[in-house]
């Protein structure tokens, strides 16, 4: 048996998909390359905007001629979408054989072993974590989940109701999992959680002991985390990380709005006047911390003076790069039925002005680079002969001229000027000792 797995959404995603694609390959099955070969296709689906739902659909359009085709061929469909649409689902695409949510990642396995069809479970009863694995296009990195949920209720999401409560995984799980991945050549981790900072809170311990204990671990180089929510990213946290040298220092943080009117509608937690004040301190620390954020433009009631609040955010952080986006409606969020919906034109209009001022000051950030050396990791090929890729721990690309073998390794580039977002290098030398 043959199966396809296709992925939409956040990196929580990416790394559920590889966990089930490591399960079913140990049960037997082969991945294919390609959808028509399979004889079961998994989607796992995202619901965080109504962008992403829209792609599902239209991709389980085409999926129907297929089955057409071949009526044994078995579609199932996992994660947030499927968890918030449940049985809505059939009724859209009645061509699809089973919908799991997204703690029934198990259930879907034995379905697809024993080809059941149209069979639903939602249920959200007690999470289950997979084991981690490595990340089939780069495999000397690893994503590892070690928190799920969130108990937050920020009034335009709809992940508490997709994935819910916050439930972590035992720290000494996690340790044992990352020292097998390193033993298989993991060299990076990625820590992940809808809202990384809270871990630990309900099984008395702290997301700062973790990043502790993974510092400890032998033959690893790198640990980065996602996703950060100001109101937990404490000071003693931030104390502890500035200690860690194997903790990355780029810092995803999202802000969403620079507005406290609009932060207190999206219940956020905390002012701009707070959020300032932990960048702040976050850089009297680690003067070399990268920091990105999120933004949403255009939510509902939002004027122009609460705009122009955010533009004076970004100007006076001066992120290095930020994830913008334009307000959507997620239906089944309180944020949806808000009256004083912002008109699309003016939400366009707005979102432009930040990309401009956002573009502006990623490229003086990526300029001050320009003369300075950084230790990457090299990633893969480049589009250009001889090209390679590689990543600093600030989370900026540098591409420069080397040979495929670099790729997995570490080495010392110096960057000599910049193409577009992209910064180019002068390799200098292989980095050969291990970081205990």
């Amino acid at each position: 048996m043959k199966f396809f797995i296709e992925t939409y959404g956040c990196q929580m995603n990416v790394s559920d998909s590889f966990e089930v694609r490591k399960v079913l390959e140990k049960l037997g099955l082969e991945e294919a390359k390609e959808e028509k070969e399979a004889d079961v296709i998994i989607i796992n689906t995202c619901s965080v905007r109504n962008t992403a739902e829209e792609r599902v659909l239209g991709r389980l359009g085409y999926l129907k001629g297929l089955k057409n085709k071949n009526p044994n061929l078995k579609i199932y469909l996992t994660g947030c979408m499927a968890q918030n649409l449940k049985q809505e689902l059939f009724k859209l695409a009645p061509h699809i054989d089973g919908i799991f949510g997204t703690y029934n990642r198990s259930k879907m396995v034995n379905a697809i072993l024993k080809k059941d069809s149209y069979v639903v479970d939602i249920s959200m009863d007690k999470y289950e974590f997979l084991p981690p694995t490595v990340d089939y296009e780069y495999p000397f990195k690893a994503s590892v989940t070690v928190i799920h949920g969130c108990n937050h209720s920020c009034t335009y999401c709809i992940v508490p109701k997709t994935r819910g409560k916050e439930v972590s995984r035992k720290l000494n799980e996690i340790i044992d999992d990352i020292k097998r991945l390193v033993d298989e050549g993991v060299v990076e981790v990625l820590l992940l959680g809808q809202n990384i900072n809270s871990y630990g809170r309900d099984i008395g311990t702290s997301f700062k002991e973790l990043l502790t204990e993974v510092n400890k671990i032998e033959g690893l180089r790198r640990i980065r985390f996602l996703t950060s929510h100001p109101v937990n990213f404490k000071e003693d946290l931030i104390d502890r990380i500035a200690e860690l040298e194997k903790v990355c220092k780029y810092f995803h943080l999202p802000v969403q709005s620079g507005s406290n009117r609009i932060l207190k509608l999206m219940k956020r937690g905390y002012t701009y006047e707070k959020y300032l004040k932990t960048i702040e301190y976050l850089k009297s620390k680690i003067p070399t911390a990268s920091i990105s954020t999120d933004i949403i433009v255009g939510f509902p009631s939002e004027t122009e003076e609460d705009f122009k609040m955010t533009l004076k955010l970004v100007e006076e952080v001066k992120f290095d790069f930020s994830y913008m986006f334009i307000f959507n409606p997620k239906r089944g969020t309180p944020a949806a039925e808000m009256e004083n919906q912002i008109p699309e034109e003016i939400k366009v209009e707005r979102i432009q002005r930040l990309i401009e001022l956002q573009h502006k000051i990623s490229r003086e950030s990526n300029l001050k680079d320009v003369g300075k050396e950084f230790e990457v990791l090299v990633e893969e090929k480049g589009k250009l002969k001889n090209q390679l890729l590689g990543r600093t721990e600030h989370n900026k690309i540098v591409a420069f001229e080397g040979e495929e073998y670099l790729i997995g390794k570490f080495i010392n580039v110096k960057v000599e000027s910049l193409s577009g977002n992209t910064l180019i290098g002068t390799p200098i030398s292989l980095t050969t000792q291990i970081t205990k």
